[in-house]
């Protein structure tokens, strides 16, 4: 499958400084973001709450931070706090580009065809004339193709091949992956712990300071994390907007992110309780018609 992932934002850090004060800014260590190593990080508040997460692209003369549709201006306005004290600036650039996602067991021709090679590992990427290629951080191959809106022949190309009429598939393989990227409604809410991404690779421990550094390092240290985010499946059960997710009868828990597959199958990223899951207390799916259905918990993804 070729899908649209219109819905981006894209902000460059420019500048001979760029890659120092990303590195005193981030959760992950920016030196490991190479032309052919893509990586994932996010920027916390002073309390240690994540404001976005991004995809970290170089390119020469600097970084793209790749994050979610509306995070770019938000993303930009906490930077340039402190940008001023650094030989580099910040650009939205978001309309210079266009991004695809590609989906499927075996892509190779679709490569090919475009004319472009296939980055063999988990965060590889490649450089073109006209953008980056990089593969996901994902058990089931998946990759994007971020593209300059200008007119090249791979464009043409890529416009004129079979394209899904909506990302219902991507969606679900995003849930399923167990990521989730933060977007308007979600920054400043939570913990790099509490979304998983000191398990995903998005926090180094070991680099050195940035900001919420103290607050996130202490939680790391001093224990286990009391909520996560928990990816949850149910059996013959639609998951819509107006869908609750109950704890044994008395609680609830936010649903961050759902989908539905083509058998019927609901697929969810929630925050819940940790003791809550360990006790497997019973996490049930609730509609508006009083319809139950418990759901399974997946395991949590183990430390990167």
């Amino acid at each position: 499958m070729i899908i649209n992932l219109s819905e981006f934002d894209l902000l460059a850090i420019e500048g001979v400084d760029a890659a120092k004060f990303l590195q005193g800014q981030l959760t992950c260590n920016v030196e490991a973001a190479t032309p052919t190593h893509s990586i994932q990080g996010a920027y916390c508040n002073l309390s240690g709450r994540v404001i976005a997460d991004m995809r970290l692209l170089p390119f020469e003369g600097g970084l793209y931070l790749l994050c979610q549709a509306g995070m770019a201006e938000i993303l930009k306005t906490a930077l340039d706090k402190y940008i001023v004290f650094s030989k580099a600036k910040t650009n939205i650039v978001t309309e210079q580009y266009c991004r695809f996602g590609f989906i499927g067991q075996d892509l190779g021709g679709v490569f090919a065809q475009l004319g472009i090679a296939e980055p063999p590992q988990q965060g590889g990427l490649l450089s073109i004339p006209e953008g980056f290629i990089y593969r996901l951080e994902a058990a089931q191959p998946r990759y994007e193709l971020l593209i300059k809106q200008e007119q090249s022949p791979l464009l043409d190309t890529l416009k004129n091949m079979p394209m899904e009429a909506d990302r219902s598939a991507w969606d679900l393989a995003q849930i399923r992956s167990g990521v989730v990227h933060v977007d308007p409604a979600l920054q400043s809410e939570h913990t790099p712990q509490v979304l998983n991404y000191d398990l995903l690779g998005l926090v180094d421990f070991k680099k050195g300071c940035y900001t919420g550094q103290e607050i996130i390092a202490r939680m790391h240290y001093r224990g286990k994390a009391k909520k996560r985010l928990y990816l949850a499946q149910a059996t013959d059960f639609t998951i819509s907007p107006t869908t609750q997710l109950q704890i044994a009868e008395d609680k609830t828990a936010p649903i961050i992110r759902f989908a539905n597959d083509q058998n019927g199958h609901g697929f969810l990223l929630a925050i819940l309780p940790c003791d809550a899951v360990e006790q497997e207390q019973a996490i049930t799916l609730v509609d508006t018609a009083g319809q139950r259905q418990a759901v399974s918990i997946m395991p949590l993804p183990e430390q990167q």
